[in-house]
């Protein structure tokens, strides 16, 4: 199943992507990525070229996604809801996450995944 992710930071404007990757799987990569690049088009970038996501949308604001014609879908939160649903999308805010990894022992965890290892699905 395809699921749709709404990559932002504390300006809520962003970048609406497609991928494979589940809410968990999504969340690790995004707070391994968030560690690393500080800027929502250098993330969606990464996401695109390795690990095979597509662009819906670019340059969103937070508001136009909710009630835009053109992007019709239920928001659900990537932290703290983990769920999402055929009509919707999870928003993931950078800064948030960032948040919740907070400490070095994360930080820690998250720069020692390896991005090939997530790439064959191997790192949950």
């Amino acid at each position: 199943m395809k699921h749709r992710y709404f990559v932002t930071d504390d300006t809520h404007i962003g970048d609406l992507i497609i991928g494979e990757l589940n809410s968990q799987e999504m969340l690790i990569l995004l707070g391994k990525l968030a560690v690393e690049n500080q800027v929502v088009s250098e993330i969606t970038s990464l996401l695109v070229s390795k690990f095979g996501f597509i662009i819906e949308g670019t340059n969103l604001s937070f508001s136009q996604i909710n009630s835009d014609d053109l992007y019709p879908y239920t928001y659900y939160d990537l932290i703290s809801e983990r769920v999402n649903e055929r009509d919707g999308y999870l928003y993931s805010n950078i800064c948030k996450i960032k948040e919740y990894y907070a400490g070095v022992e994360c930080e820690e965890m998250l720069r020692s995944i390896d991005l090939d290892n997530i790439l064959k699905n191997d790192f949950c």
